[in-house]
């Protein structure tokens, strides 16, 4: 079965959790926000809306770790302005904290939109929603608009691992690393005596949700994740001048470029967590690239799409009506993504003046 075929014949309704929604309320505050998710063993929550005027209940948005870490960092220097001793002496207390509401984080990392799916929508709906909106995770309501519970991509790479033990995936299990990306000596790396601000910082500065810790041979001996932030804080309070070693996951799994996606897929959703991101380790442990749940759905997705952008603007503005959305299909008319008049606005912006459309 291909994946487009698997995906379609899933509802997301079948994967409705019995247990509430975990929420936030926009009054509530960073401190709070941290609380809950460490007592819940989450890494993000919806933001409902309990202090602004509204005839039904309402979303704002997401808050989710990387947030925080945005939020906080936000709140000091830049990490080449602080001397060692300042670095000591600083710390963030409860009271900063407290007196900032989730509201006014929402969404501070670029990585948490709010998007909503209903939960009769399909699993195929799911993987194009994420992998084509860049989103870590939707929101699930039902008939009502009513937020049932959120789905991650994590969810989708369960759905390819439970697909690929069935047999339901047509080989994509024997799909290697190797095949999915390329080898990368220059990965973003922190050493395991460098700080938690210096880990920090490096970790926005990616553009990822974690980083490779390594010794002074440039070995792989920990991971610290945006998640980890849960460990760092003590009592509401983060010690910048810690060592990231007392804090980052000591073992951490890796992968080398001979392994396959099953592997990988099983790797990533096992029973008691979730891996977003795991690192690809040469012979010598040597960080030499990373496979995380995008780089997975980005491989699935790939499919040709040929054809040109004279096309989809003539489609899009006929005689009788405009087409705001169309849909990408493979040449078995599956659906392999979409093009909306915002993509093309989008592209002809990175265009130079002199440029042509041919």
């Amino acid at each position: 079965m291909k994946m487009e075929e698997y995906m379609k014949a899933i509802s997301l309704r079948k994967h409705v959790k019995k247990q509430p929604l975990v929420t936030l309320n926009d009054t509530d505050t960073v401190g709070n926000a941290l609380s809950l998710f460490k007592r819940k063993g989450i890494t993000s929550a919806p933001i409902k809306n309990t202090s602004r005027k509204s005839s039904e209940e309402v979303l704002l948005g997401l808050v989710g770790v990387a947030d925080i870490v945005y939020y906080v960092l936000s709140l000091v220097p830049k990490l080449d302005s602080i001397t060692p001793e300042e670095l000591k002496k600083m710390f963030i207390t409860s009271e900063l904290i407290e007196e900032t509401s989730v509201y006014n984080i929402i969404d501070k990392s670029r990585l948490n939109p709010l998007v909503e799916l209903y939960e009769t929508d399909t699993a195929l709906q799911l993987f194009l929603s994420v992998l084509k909106k860049g989103v870590h995770r939707i929101v699930l309501v039902n008939g009502d608009n009513v937020a049932m519970q959120t789905m991650s991509r994590s969810d989708i790479i369960k759905l390819v691992a439970e697909g690929i033990k069935k047999g339901e995936l047509d080989k994509i299990g024997e799909v290697q690393v190797g095949d999915m990306i390329k080898r990368n000596d220059n990965i973003v790396s922190v050493k395991d005596t460098d700080n938690i601000l210096a880990c920090l910082t490096n970790i926005k500065a990616s553009g990822h949700k974690s980083i490779p810790v390594v010794n002074d041979q440039n070995q792989l001996v920990g991971n610290f994740s945006c998640s980890d932030i849960h460990r760092v804080n003590q009592d509401l309070f983060i010690e910048f001048h810690t060592q990231v070693s007392k804090f980052s996951t000591n073992k951490p799994i890796s992968l080398k470029m001979t392994d396959t996606l099953e592997t990988v897929v099983s790797t990533m959703v096992q029973p008691d967590r979730s891996v977003h991101c795991i690192w690809v380790v040469d012979d010598e442990d040597h960080v030499i690239g990373s496979v995380s749940m995008t780089d997975v759905l980005r491989y699935l997705s790939k499919l040709k799409m040929t054809d040109t952008l004279e096309t989809v603007v003539s489609t899009m503005v006929q005689p009788d009506r405009s087409v705001h959305c169309i849909w990408v299909v493979d040449d078995e008319d599956h659906v392999i993504g979409s093009v909306s008049m915002t993509d093309v606005l989008r592209y002809l912006s990175k265009l130079k003046m002199t440029d042509t459309l041919e």
